[in-house]
């Protein structure tokens, strides 16, 4: 598998991509923001990277929002800049004509989605006397904030959806009681109305996933000593009234620990992992769940025919799916770092390794039928693209 090209930066790690309208691609290290051009790499001036939200971070910290990547809306990318007395600054900067606007945030700014008429929801962390308080600010297309609503003691474990709307979901809560457990998912318009759009009241773990069309699955897990029980559930967007409940399925299986990955229409799900019941080995299964009225379901045991381990570490990246069915994961074994294709839709799911690399895989992303593979070596940060995997 060649690469359309590589780039390398400096630095260990690297935030999920961004891409413009001209197909720029856009991302951050904990030091420096990049954009690569046809494949040249220049740094974006005019920000500061949140040092502590990192590509590793945002797949196991429980406070998953989208800062960085940089939000793009067509050409224009909304930019975070230094933390000052409790104050983050936002910035609206055109590729090509330089910075539009600058806006100085109530709190330390956390996330940010693009409003398809210009403008941005934009999330706050507040420190106040009585605890942490989170703040939903609309900004105008002008750098204007036009309203503000604040949540006190209940951290959002989501806010999207990635790609921009002029609604958006999050999903917060009190999860840490015991007596008054309650985890809501709410909905913002534009005009600032407030809609519960579910909840639950029942202690579980919560995995949230975002389609790349703007859809939002939220997979909940209840697990005892010997099974764990997957309910999932998919929310869809009306163009009138936003967004609904518009399926549910439910699997039972033996207990597996992992993580998952929905393909970009949400048809897809896959969830790897290991059986921590087996006798002193990892058990490697990917499971790829079809979200039909059938709700069917494959597994793949990895080690049957190729001898890898599944290794929750930085050096573990999760699957990439597509809707075609085919699932890339990377792997740790030892000083190698292979990459296998899965091809579900075979009878026998064949798996292929099509790469072999001394680097450490970060990340992997697809993008107009496009892999961006992300790696790290020797205090650099390598981006690889191909156009045909």
């Amino acid at each position: 598998m060649k690469a359309k090209y590589t780039i390398k930066v400096p630095g260990r790690m690297i935030s999920p991509l961004s891409f413009d309208s001209d197909e720029n691609v856009y991302f951050s290290t904990p030091d420096t923001f990049y954009r690569v051009s046809n494949g040249c790499v220049e740094e974006v001036s005019g920000g500061k990277p949140t040092q502590q939200v990192t590509a590793y971070m945002m797949e196991w910290l429980n406070q998953l929002v989208m800062w960085p990547p940089l939000a793009v809306s067509g050409n224009n990318i909304f930019l975070p800049g230094t933390k000052e007395d409790h104050h983050s600054t936002l910035s609206l900067i055109d590729s090509k004509q330089g910075p539009l606007w600058n806006y100085c945030s109530s709190g330390h700014g956390v996330g940010v989605v693009p409003c398809s008429l210009g403008g941005c929801f934009f999330l706050s962390e507040l420190g106040t006397e009585n605890g942490r308080q989170y703040s939903v600010e609309k900004i105008d297309r002008f750098g204007n904030k036009e309203w503000e609503k604040r949540y006190t003691g209940q951290p959002f474990h989501t806010f999207g959806p990635k790609g921009g709307s002029d609604r958006i979901l999050f999903f917060h809560g009190n999860d840490w009681a015991r007596d008054h457990y309650v985890m809501r998912l709410t909905q913002l318009d534009a005009d600032g109305k407030e809609t519960r759009i579910d909840e639950f009241t029942q202690s579980r773990t919560f995995r949230p996933l975002w389609t790349k069309g703007g859809s939002f699955l939220l997979v909940s897990i209840k697990s005892d000593a010997k099974t764990s029980l997957y309910e999932i559930r998919k929310y869809d967007q009306d163009p009138e009234t936003g967004y609904y409940l518009s399926g549910k399925w439910l699997f039972d299986d033996m207990f597996y620990v992992g993580d998952w990955r929905v393909s970009p229409s949400g048809n897809y799900l896959c969830h790897t992992g290991g059986n921590t019941a087996s006798i002193g080995n990892w058990s490697s299964i990917i499971s790829l769940f079809s979200l039909n009225e059938h709700s069917d379901r494959k597994d793949i045991f990895i080690e049957r025919e190729t001898p890898v381990d599944l290794v929750c570490t930085p050096h573990y990246t999760v699957p990439l799916v597509t809707d075609s069915g085919v699932v890339l994961s990377a792997w740790h074994h030892q000083k190698s770092n292979l990459i296998f294709l899965t091809d579900f839709s075979v009878p026998e799911i064949p798996t292929h390794q099509i790469r072999n690399s001394s680097k450490t895989t970060l990340l992997m992303e697809e993008h107009n039928s496009k892999l961006y593979l992300m790696e790290t070596s020797g205090g650099y940060v390598y981006l690889s693209v191909f156009d045909k995997w």
